[in-house]
């Protein structure tokens, strides 16, 4: 939902274990980065606005929980290089995430 609490988890530029807060911060079933769609269908993806670095890419994202629910993939380069601007990241669902892994299709 929009506006929960998520957890980011990673290893960005050789750190180990970096941990981030943020918010869902959107929420999209169609979602095309920069174009380009996410596998033979367009993957539900997450927005949130927990902090990552580059080399977060593949790191989990889970809810309050501690469940993973999106594994992160991308971020707005802008927000990525600007420190000063809240950063716009996205994870695709780990629902989508396991579509990808089933071998059966």
């Amino acid at each position: 939902n929009i506006f929960d609490n998520v957890y980011a988890l990673g290893n960005p530029g050789g750190n180990v274990a970096t941990f981030s807060r943020g918010e869902i911060t959107g929420e999209t079933e169609n979602f095309q980065y920069f174009g380009y769609p996410l596998y033979e269908e367009d993957a539900i993806i997450f927005q949130h606005n927990a902090p990552i670095e580059r080399g977060n890419s593949g790191g989990g994202l889970f809810d309050e929980n501690g469940y993973l629910i999106a594994i992160n993939s991308a971020g707005d380069p802008e927000t990525l290089d600007n420190k000063d601007l809240i950063p716009h990241n996205y994870a695709i669902s780990i629902d989508e995430f396991m579509k990808v892994l089933d071998l059966d299709e």
